[in-house]
C-alpha cells in the first residue's frame, strides 16, 4: 500500500498543479491532506477545487477551521495581515467550498490493513494548532502520540519536514506543499523556500517505510499566480519568489 502525504497547501496553485504531476506518475493507493487548504496564498477558489479533485482524504487544519469563524483566528495570531489575509480568503470561496472544508475530520485512523494503524492530524493528535518538532523532548512525544507503539503518526502544521521514531512508533511530517520554511523561528516572518514539500508511506506486511520528497517550484508560474491575485501578502511573496 502506498500512501501520498501532504499539507499545508495555502493557496498555492501552482504547487498542487506540479505534485499531482508526481500523483500520476507514483499512482498512490491512497493520497491523504493533512490541512490548511486556502489561506495565506493567491488562489484560495481555484486551488481548493484542485484540491477536493485530487485528496482522498482530508484533515482539519487550524486555518481551515478560521475560516468558519475568522475571529477564531485571534487566539492563534495578532498579526493584521494574517488575519486580513484569513478574511479576505473566506470572502472568495463559495459557500460549498467553505462547507467541504469545515467538514474536513480533526484526526483519522486508517487500517493499513497489515500491522500498523496511520493516524493522522494536523498539528498534533489533542489539537491543531499545536507543532510537533524535532526539538520536541522525548517524554512530550510520548505523551503526545499516548504511547502506542507499532502505530505511524502523520501530521503537518509546523511546515517542516521530519521523521522520527518514538517508543516503536513512527511520526512523519511531510512539510508543506504550498509554503515550505527552511527553519523554525518562534518570531517574524517564516523563510520560505522554492519548493514543494510530500511524504510517501509505503506499508507492507512485515514493514513501513517512509520517504521525505522536496522538488522545485515552478518560479515563473507561481510569480504569474501571485501577480493576478489581490490577497494582502502578495507584495511580500512576490518580493520572495524573486
Amino acid at each position: 500500500m502506498k500512501v501520498l502525504l501532504f499539507s499545508d497547501l495555502h493557496a498555492n496553485l501552482t504547487a498542487l498543479t506540479q505534485l499531482r504531476q508526481v500523483i500520476r506518475r507514483e499512482m498512490p493507493d491512497e493520497i491523504i491532506f493533512l490541512g490548511d487548504a486556502a489561506t495565506l496564498g493567491p488562489s484560495p477558489s481555484e486551488a481548493t477545487a484542485l484540491l477536493l479533485e485530487t485528496a482522498s482524504r482530508f484533515i482539519l487544519g487550524n486555518h481551515d477551521g478560521y475560516l468558519s469563524d475568522p475571529a477564531s483566528a485571534e487566539t492563534y495570531t495578532r498579526e493584521p495581515v494574517i488575519l486580513d489575509s484569513i478574511r479576505w480568503t473566506a470572502s472568495q470561496l463559495s459557500a460549498e467550498h467553505l462547507s467541504r472544508i469545515s467538514g474536513f475530520l480533526p484526526n483519522l485512523t486508517l487500517e493499513t490493513g497489515c500491522k500498523s494503524e496511520l493516524v493522522c492530524f494536523h498539528g498534533s493528535p489533542r489539537s491543531n494548532e499545536e507543532g510537533i518538532l524535532a526539538e520536541t523532548p522525548g517524554s512530550e512525544l510520548l505523551s503526545l502520540l499516548s504511547q502506542s507503539p507499532g502505530r505511524v503518526f502523520a501530521g503537518g502544521h509546523t511546515h517542516l519536514q521530519m521523521i522520527r521514531n518514538a517508543a516503536g512508533s513512527l511520526l512523519i511530517n511531510p512539510g508543506s506543499a504550498g509554503q515550505p520554511f527552511e527553519r523554525f523561528n518562534a518570531s517574524g516572518p517564516p523563510n520560505l523556500i522554492p519548493e514543494i514539500h510530500f511524504a510517501f508511506l509505503q506499508v507492507e506486511p512485515d514493514e513501513t517505510r517512509a520517504t521525505l520528497h522536496r522538488i522545485p517550484l515552478d518560479i515563473p508560474a507561481f510569480r504569474k499566480e501571485l501577480a493576478a491575485s489581490r490577497f494582502p501578502l502578495r507584495n511580500w511573496m512576490l518580493s520572495i519568489y524573486s
